[in-house]
């Protein structure tokens, strides 16, 4: 844009209300403005949606040079106001439009295993509970470990990533949707049990070790990263469980562990023989030791007979 058109802009942003240009007013249409799109009068404003940046909304009259009234000027104020507020809203849908397709598109191509679930099931359990007098979640679970299988059938699986069918082996989402008992094992119940408890006790997030399974029921080592979604807080209808893979690694420390087990058994077997020879060397020294002192007697005894003879 040439000098006059940036000065127009910096007069809109700097006016509160419309800005009329043209005969008569106190600004004029820019020069090239003029010439380029035929324009022979204007009215414009800047509109300030609740989010983002500020519009310029005006009428260009091309026929004639137009004088706008007072009246014509108030129509265009109230216009501008209705049109802030449809745009907020417009604005607000497209951003949170483009944020889900962002949020979608991070979450289907990560190569971590990503759960979305509901859990509001699970909060009306808690309620109910709380309705009975259960006060220490912990000791009912123990004393009822069948509710800890209630609950987990009772979470909706919302959805999952690519990366969790290969986690679990699984050619549909369709295939997991049925439940997430289908891949827990032992250690699994052990994990959402402390889920369960740290829902109950006010916490948000949690990361615990644990083993799932496979489909076909190949055991898998994973880290898991339970998080409740802000704003659900109270209903537990959105969280997030992130699974790491991790079974190459544990297989990798178990095998370190194992080659560090050998390592010291040689290293133990090592000193032993090292030990019973150090035994044997003294007792060779002890030997040879007793008898360089019977040599030294018999050379003195030699030495006393041949003084005597």
């Amino acid at each position: 844009m040439d000098e006059e058109v940036a000065k127009l802009y910096r007069v809109v942003l700097a006016t509160n209300g419309p800005v009329k240009l043209g005969p008569g007013a106190e600004e004029l249409v820019p020069v090239q403005v003029a010439k380029d799109f035929g324009w022979r009068s204007q009215i414009c404003e800047a509109i300030h949606p609740k989010i983002g940046k500020p519009w310029m909304f005006g009428l260009h009259q091309c026929s004639y040079a137009r004088v706008w009234t007072e009246e014509e000027e108030r129509i265009l104020q109230e216009i501008g106001r209705r049109l802030a507020d449809t745009m907020t809203g417009l604005l607000m849908y497209r951003d949170l439009h483009e944020s889900e397709e962002r949020y979608r598109m991070v979450f289907e191509n990560s190569p971590v295993s990503i759960w979305e679930e509901d859990f509001s099931a699970v909060k009306a359990i808690f309620d109910d509970l709380k309705n009975q007098g259960v006060t220490d979640i912990e000791q009912y679970l123990t004393k009822h470990p069948e509710t800890v299988l209630h609950c987990a059938e009772q979470v909706k699986i919302i959805d999952i990533n690519q990366a969790t069918l290969a986690l679990h082996g699984a050619a549909t989402k369709e295939e997991l949707f049925a439940g997430l008992v289908n891949t827990f094992t032992p250690e699994s119940f052990e994990t959402f049990r402390k889920e369960l408890v740290c829902l109950w006790n006010g916490g948000t997030n949690m990361t615990q070790d644990a083993v799932v399974k496979t489909l076909t029921g190949e055991p898998r080592q994973v880290t898991v990263y339970f998080s409740i979604c802000p704003g659900t807080e109270q209903t537990f209808s959105k969280i997030l469980v992130s699974l790491i893979d991790i079974t190459e690694r544990h297989q990798a420390e178990e095998q370190i562990m194992a080659l560090n087990e050998q390592l010291e058994n040689r290293v133990r077997e090592r000193t032993a023989e090292l030990a019973a020879k150090n035994t044997e060397l003294e007792r060779m020294n002890k030997i040879f030791i007793g008898r360089e002192l019977r040599m030294i007697d018999l050379k003195k005894r030699i030495r006393e007979l041949e003084t005597e003879t």
